[in-house]
């Protein structure tokens, strides 16, 4: 177990919520997301399935999750939740001693999504969370790449032969 707060975030196109209480996460990126034509690029749908985890030691009464598209030089937060936490969603640490519990966590899950997301040229999403203590935990990130016109000219112009 880890001794510091972390986070996960899964970037897809959707999140369909099951009846049986499953999600199912619908064309998931890795690390980047690559348009295949100029810009502007548009993704009619866009969803993060966010992971936060601490450490039992954490406390804290509020989280402030944001997420951040960073384009050029324009910053803009596309997302923002301020939730409270009761500290009874953390176990009572006498309790984890005696019953050997010292490496329980908390578990937050946040889905998040967007009806519409458009991107004006590269770009780059930033998830973060802060905590009233000031901790700040790094949730993930995920680049944003257009093809550039050496690219498309590659792709464009025929291949010559050579004898």
């Amino acid at each position: 177990m880890t001794d510091h707060a972390y986070g996960i975030t899964m970037f897809c196109d959707d999140i369909r919520h099951e009846v049986n209480g499953k999600l199912t996460l619908v064309g998931c990126y890795s690390s980047e997301l690559n348009f295949t034509g100029p810009p502007p690029g548009v993704l009619p749908t866009f969803a993060a399935l966010v992971h936060l985890r601490f450490p039992q030691e954490t406390t804290f009464e509020t989280l402030d999750l944001s997420v951040i598209k960073v384009e050029e030089e324009e910053t803009l937060q596309i997302f923002s939740s301020q939730t409270k936490v009761s500290q009874d969603a953390f176990l009572d640490k006498s309790d984890a001693k005696e019953d050997n519990q010292s490496d329980k966590i908390l578990s937050v899950v946040v889905p998040i999504q967007w009806a519409a997301l458009v991107f004006s040229g590269p770009a780059l999403l930033r998830v973060r969370a802060k905590l009233d203590s000031g901790v700040e935990v790094r949730a993930g990130s995920l680049v944003i790449n257009f093809p550039t016109e050496n690219s498309e000219e590659q792709l464009t112009s025929p291949k010559t032969a050579s004898t």
